[in-house]
């Protein structure tokens, strides 16, 4: 993993940029997680991150608060996400997401079971 998504997979928060097609930019504050050399993220198949990324697969990444907001001098980080629904990356995405953000994690986890399971898919993130 480069020394930048490095850095960026310690933050709590890491607000995720994804392109239109007209090629005007969506951020999106993420809980993100390290895995290998990859940085994994999970959000709901129908979401607008997934339909853009169908044909712009180049994302920018920054550090922010759970409100998406970047701290002044932040260098954005440019990197490749690739949509992955396979139940082998979902597992990933769950074990290093409760390494990461431990009772946090599992509490939205319940959550999302509780309301009748989840329709998410994985966005795995390299440079």
């Amino acid at each position: 993993m480069s020394p930048e998504l490095a850095a960026l997979a310690e933050q709590e928060y890491v607000r995720l940029t994804t392109y239109r097609a007209s090629g005007d930019p969506v951020g999106t504050p993420v809980w993100i997680a390290p895995d290998g050399d990859d940085l994994l993220v999970t959000t709901g198949a129908a979401s607008g991150k997934v339909k853009r990324l169908a044909h712009t697969p180049t994302v920018e990444l920054s550090p922010c608060d759970v409100r998406g907001t970047v701290p002044s001098g932040a260098v954005p980080v440019v990197a490749t996400a690739v949509v992955d629904d396979s139940a082998a990356t979902r597992d990933r995405v769950a074990a290093a997401m409760k390494r990461k953000y431990g009772l946090k994690y599992r509490i939205l986890d319940l959550g999302n079971r509780l309301r009748g399971g989840s329709n998410s898919v994985s966005l795995v993130i390299r440079p």
